[in-house]
């Protein structure tokens, strides 16, 4: 299948991972032998695991994992009162965006790199002129237009303002997307005349389940993970 799926579970799984490896380090020395074992085996299981999740090249995720580590970052540094957590990563993020810039940047040392493969799919990140970067933004925005303005499917200069609540029911992206299919979308993508999803899971929930469901489901997560 899509690769996105591996990015996906993997970046629900590496928070605990990390945990568990702050949790444990650094060994003490009398800690027994299963104890330095156990650090050593998280550290390897973590290594494994990021390296899937770049090897995915699902920029998605990456993104989800940016937002995740900055999340888990300050908690864990607050939880375990390891405050150089939050200082490391602050660092960590920082050489993270210079060298997304310099990826970007034309005349930039690095640029050369953005031919490379996996490397360019992290230089397509911040490409919004063009290509899937391009062909999201517009389908996004013609989304948010169809939340805004609920017209009814087969019935065009009706309103039904209960959708915006209730949504238009499971697996309807493609159908509901077809009152608000703008030109441009067919100017990117030849190919494509309809949406068959979003890629953009929250805005996909509201369009099928409403405000109503949307909020349901994220209540749902929050209450796994708390």
């Amino acid at each position: 299948g899509n690769p996105i799926f591996l990015g996906a579970y993997l970046i629900t799984v590496i928070p605990f991972t990390i945990a568990g490896l702050v949790s444990t380090w650094p060994p003490r020395q009398n800690r027994r032998l299963v104890h330095w074992w156990l650090t050593a085996l998280l550290g390897f299981a973590l290594a494994l695991q990021l390296a899937a999740l770049v090897l995915s090249q699902a920029r998605g995720p990456w993104l989800g994992f940016a937002v995740m580590a900055t999340v888990f970052a300050v908690i864990a540094g607050i939880k375990y009162r390891r405050r150089w957590l939050i200082g490391a990563f602050a660092g960590l993020l920082a050489v993270a965006l210079l060298f997304q810039i310099g990826l970007v940047v034309p005349r930039s040392p690095i640029h050369s790199l953005s031919r490379l493969p996996i490397v360019s799919r992290f230089a397509e990140l911040s490409d919004t002129g063009s290509g899937g970067g391009r062909f999201r933004l517009v389908a996004w925005r013609s989304l948010i237009d169809l939340l805004r303005h609920q017209p009814a499917l087969g019935a065009p200069g009706q309103q039904q303002a209960y959708r915006l609540a209730i949504g238009y029911g499971p697996e309807t992206t493609a159908y509901a997307f077809e009152a608000v299919y703008p030109v441009e979308l067919s100017h990117i993508y030849l190919e494509k005349h309809t949406l068959d999803e979003a890629h953009n899971f929250v805005l996909d929930l509201a369009v099928t389940t409403g405000l109503l469901g949307t909020a349901a489901f994220l209540l749902l997560l929050a209450a796994l993970y708390y």
